[in-house]
């Protein structure tokens, strides 16, 4: 009989404060375009003419830590906050 194996963890703890990788990717993303975007009518961040893959939820999560503000109504327009 063998042992199972150990899964190691496969999100890794990131000074940044983001909790998955899919988050840190999209954090990263925004700060390499400015740090400014709008969200499109599909959800989509586009910042600098570029448009991302990361979900909304992913951004609103990032809002929820703390990382990213959603601002000018009806919530269209992205930034990095100042704790970056």
């Amino acid at each position: 009989m063998t042992k199972p194996r150990r899964i190691k963890s496969l999100v890794k703890t990131v000074p940044d404060g983001t909790q998955t990788a899919a988050q840190h990717k999209a954090l990263e993303w925004l700060k390499e375009r400015g740090g400014d975007g709008m969200f499109d009518r599909w959800g989509k961040v586009v910042a600098q003419g570029e448009r991302s893959m990361a979900l909304k939820a992913t951004w609103y999560n990032l809002q929820e830590l703390g990382l990213v503000e959603v601002y000018m109504a009806p919530k269209r327009r992205i930034r990095v906050t100042k704790r970056n």
